[in-house]
């Protein structure tokens, strides 16, 4: 398994976006709880075509975007450029994250990255390499738990599902891992974070519910319920607030 090749020339990851008007609002509504108000120095790692950059761009003094693909790197600037934001910009393996002579900074996200990485401890243990003590982790990950796939696996009577081990959801030869909460939360801990925040994201992604409500609706319950959702990993998506202690 790999990740995938996102300077192939025959794939744009921002048509990805195209009709995820919704899912796009609800990460940056998390991000929004999340983030500090103001901060120094911040980290998006695997920052893509900077889709997130709207979200930073008055809360930090300096904004690294790092990346292994210097096509979407290259989108990220032109993006950057139209919001008139300035950031920095690196390529690089996030597995050898901290080799990169990046400093260090005050707060880390990492979002629709962790369920594409055969070792995501590794990549946690490079990121806490760069932040400072009390510094804050923002890490999104895939839910294996989420409230479809429990009713599912329950109703097949397939209860060993239910182990805390993640689980692949590949298609053809590129990694796609589905990640337990408990997994993550221990996982952090491991690496020395303590886990302060979690919020259940994009809890409406389905076609039924995007034809019976207007997005500015689903929008208003996203709001309101990522974080008692977040307390029974209800969504397909979870973000994760830790602190390095």
């Amino acid at each position: 398994m790999h990740r995938p090749d996102y300077n192939d020339t025959t794939y744009d990851y921002t048509h990805y976006w195209a009709g995820r008007d919704y899912e796009h609002a609800s990460e940056l509504t998390a991000l929004a709880k999340l983030l500090p108000a103001k901060g120094n120095r911040v980290l998006d790692a695997g920052g893509g075509f900077g889709r997130l950059i709207p979200v930073y761009k008055d809360r930090f003094a300096e904004l690294v975007l790092f990346d292994q693909s210097h096509k979407i790197l290259a989108q990220a600037e032109e993006h950057a450029r139209s919001l008139g934001a300035t950031v920095r910009i690196q390529e690089g393996d996030l597995y050898k994250l901290s080799h990169y002579g990046l400093g260090t900074f005050d707060c880390v996200v990492m979002v629709r990255v962790a369920h594409h990485l055969d070792n995501l401890e590794q990549v946690v243990r490079e990121i806490s390499a760069l932040l400072l003590p009390g510094g804050i982790f923002i890490l999104e990950f895939a839910n294996k738990v989420h409230a479809k796939s429990v009713l599912s696996n329950a109703a097949k009577l397939n209860f060993g599902y239910f182990s805390t081990q993640p689980v692949s959801r590949a298609q053809k030869d590129v990694t796609f891992l589905n990640f337990h909460p408990e997994y993550v939360e221990r996982l952090l801990k491991r690496c020395g974070f303590k886990v302060k925040t979690k919020l259940s994201v994009s809890n409406f992604r389905s076609d039924a519910a995007k034809k019976t409500l207007t997005k500015d609706s689903l929008l208003v319950l996203e709001n309101l319920l990522q974080g008692p959702f977040g307390c029974i990993n209800f969504g397909p998506s979870m973000f994760v607030k830790a602190i390095k202690v």
